[in-house]
């Protein structure tokens, strides 16, 4: 599968995920920010399994940054932060077997 394919999988599966597990007050914030925070870490996730790196520690560090980002920018508290991100993480973590 090529990148783009694979990042478009990836927005499609986890921004309406991420959107829905907050309050209708932060979903505009949030979409911007999974938006981006995906945008920042598909790539290294993607460089990174291309040169033969764990797959764990990508989806852990993609997981760390993006609860960063949704902590720090999204507005949403830490537990909300890193379940939003875990969530969205976990969904595309299990669909990628199958793309």
């Amino acid at each position: 599968m090529s990148w783009p394919v694979a990042l478009l999988g990836t927005l499609a599966v986890e921004l309406p995920l991420a959107v829905g597990l907050v309050p209708h007050g932060l979903r505009q914030r949030v979409l911007g920010v999974a938006l981006l925070a995906n945008l920042w870490t598909h790539p290294l996730v993607w460089l990174w399994l291309g040169a033969g790196g764990s797959w764990w520690a990508a989806e852990a560090g993609a997981l760390v940054a993006e609860s960063l980002a949704f902590l720090l920018v999204g507005g949403l508290s830490l537990p909300r932060a890193a379940w939003v991100a875990t969530v969205a993480n976990g969904a595309t973590a299990l669909l990628s077997c199958c793309w």
